[in-house]
């Protein structure tokens, strides 16, 4: 209010001086008062007119030493955002110290830490000092006394062990707790002492690349890949005829998440001579990060593959790419990274798949160094690659069949192209089911948050059955077969939808050895979105997914 009176002082002070005088002037009249009062308050208005007029003056010349220029709105921003400005110095400052002080203590604790190392190692408790001098890197990775201490150590306890385990556990201790620098110089030591260690090779190939040193990478990985090539193949059992499965004998299941396509795979596993690939999870060569589809994208987007992208392909088939994606947060990478050390991890019945992979993976290297590479030659080797993958896969499980699950989902059949032809079982379900099961899925970290409202996965489930309709046509020309149902079909009609199934991939007549698939549980399933879905949510699912609905998605009494 000072500053805007500072602008006029003089109409101010006069708006003052005459308003004052009346209203004294009238209470003297009403009063009665004498010349002596009169006086008294005129000297009154006097003083007060002064005291408005000068007191806005001064302010005027003080502001303007302290460099704030003309006086008005702009002026006043400025001295706020000059008392904001000193304000935050102050927060700065004492954030300044608080992270002095917390430093002070990180590294008190990390001597503390370091002490304890060295007096196991001292007792000859090598891995409680390795334990001790990773737990004080943690607090202090830049100290490089400290990093040659943990080094040393380690690189002397694995000399006088076989193999490259511990090593490799050590390293990614390093990279879980975000120290590649320490990773990296593990690796080092390790391939000086064994050149020929898959897993720090792996390890090495994983570092380079997200150091952005792609060439060097892929280097690494072609002289890997040709190792780990021979290696699975010498895995494999050698008492087994080979066996080639035509398109009846690839079976992939899809589905449109959480639309019940595990019942349909529960049930074609108990037959003889059917085995679910992989053994554990989905296969995900296809459509997520480093797969087929990506470099497929990849291609068309840049005209051409990259060693960039020739390196995310063979850190995809091993699992080690490396990512900076916080524990608990949803990531298309890690989940490759976790399904692919899965895959590994089993050699007995994945050598054959794994095989084939590093030979399609060196053969696409080669092709790419060869020329220009088009899109259609990139679908065409995967093609190939896939079909001895999988046929390589029956071989070494002794299957007929092979029951595949999601290679590609229901709402990207046209990544099919990167297959080999297949029997497509393909299930859909009733959206307010699924939405009552994706619900708590959707709030993960990580996850596409526009699903979780209702009226936006009622959109989506429209939109992602619209584009299987329209892919069907294009998959049989390609030379596969899909078969369509709902999860309701097969859990309340199961007699006529699994004949359907049985004909669909050429198991009509085929013993049931176990029966995996109960009905009679599933429809429990069956209208779950009763009692779960708010009555809010569940009104914008039915007004806007009225046409997929399934009359039959009612609560089935529990004594069914």
């Amino acid at each position: 209010m000072l500053i805007r009176l500072a602008r006029r002082p003089w109409l101010t002070g006069l708006t003052v001086a005459v308003g004052a005088t009346l209203w004294l002037a009238v209470g003297a009249v009403v009063a009665g008062t004498t010349g002596v009062v009169v006086l008294l308050s005129v000297l009154v208005v006097g003083a007060l007119t002064a005291g408005v007029v000068t007191a806005p003056m001064v302010l005027r010349r003080l502001l303007r030493r302290l460099g704030a220029g003309d006086i008005g709105d702009a002026a006043a921003e400025r001295l706020r955002l000059d008392l904001l400005h000193e304000e935050q110095q102050a927060l700065a400052g004492r954030l300044a110290e608080l992270e002095r002080q917390v430093q002070v203590l990180r590294d008190h604790r990390a001597a503390a830490l370091v002490a304890r190392a060295e007096r196991s190692r001292e007792e000859g408790d090598e891995r409680a000092a390795i334990q001790h001098y990773e737990e004080a890197l943690v607090l202090s990775p830049g100290d490089r006394a400290l990093r040659r201490a943990h080094v040393e150590l380690v690189d002397a306890a694995e000399a006088r062990r076989t193999g490259t385990v511990g090593l490799a556990r050590a390293v990614d201790r390093q990279l879980a707790s975000g120290n590649r620098a320490q990773a990296e110089e593990l690796v080092r030591r390790g391939l000086t002492r064994i050149p020929h260690s898959l897993r720090l090779r792996d390890r090495r190939v994983a570092l380079l690349a997200a150091a952005g040193a792609h060439d060097q990478a892929l280097e690494l990985a072609r002289e890997t890949a040709a190792l780990r090539h021979e290696r699975w193949q010498e895995r494999r059992p050698g008492d087994r005829g080979a066996r080639h499965l035509d398109v009846h004998q690839r079976i992939a299941i899809s589905g449109f998440f959480y639309s019940g396509s595990g019942a349909a795979k529960d049930h074609l596993r108990g037959y003889r001579g059917v085995e679910p690939f992989p053994p554990v999870g989905e296969l995900r060569i296809v459509k997520f990060p480093g797969g087929f589809d990506d470099l497929g994208a990849r291609l068309a987007a840049a005209g051409g593959l990259q060693p960039a992208d020739l390196v995310d392909h063979y850190l995809h088939i091993v699992g080690r790419k490396l990512t900076d994606t916080p524990s608990g947060v949803y990531d298309k990478w890690e989940v490759v990274n976790a399904n692919s050390r899965r895959l590994l991890g089993d050699p007995d019945r994945t050598a054959g798949y794994l095989a084939a992979c590093m030979q399609g993976f060196l053969t696409l290297v080669e092709r790419v160094d060869a020329g220009p590479l088009h899109v259609d030659d990139l679908r065409s080797h995967a093609r190939s690659t896939l079909q001895r993958a999988l046929d390589a896969a029956a071989t070494d499980n002794d299957a007929e069949w092979l029951l595949i699950d999601q290679v590609v989902t229901g709402w990207h059949l046209d990544q099919a192209v990167y297959l080999p032809p297949s029997s497509f079982v393909l299930v859909h379900r009733d959206p307010r089911d699924r939405f009552a099961e994706a619900r708590g899925v959707l709030d993960e970290p990580g996850r596409r948050s526009p699903n979780r409202d209702p009226a936006a996965f009622a959109r989506t489930a429209r939109r992602h059955l619209d584009q299987a309709t329209r892919q069907v046509s294009r998959l049989e020309q390609l030379g596969h077969r899909v078969l369509r149902f709902a999860f309701e079909d097969l859990v309340l009609e199961p007699e006529r939808t699994i004949a359907a199934l049985e004909a669909h991939v050429g198991l009509s007549g085929t013993l049931l050895e176990e029966r995996c698939f109960r009905p009679e549980r599933s429809r429990r399933n069956v209208g779950k979105h009763v009692g779960l879905v708010p009555s809010e949510e569940l009104a914008v699912l039915e007004r806007e997914a009225a046409d997929l609905l399934d009359p039959r998605a009612v609560p089935v009494e529990r004594g069914c």
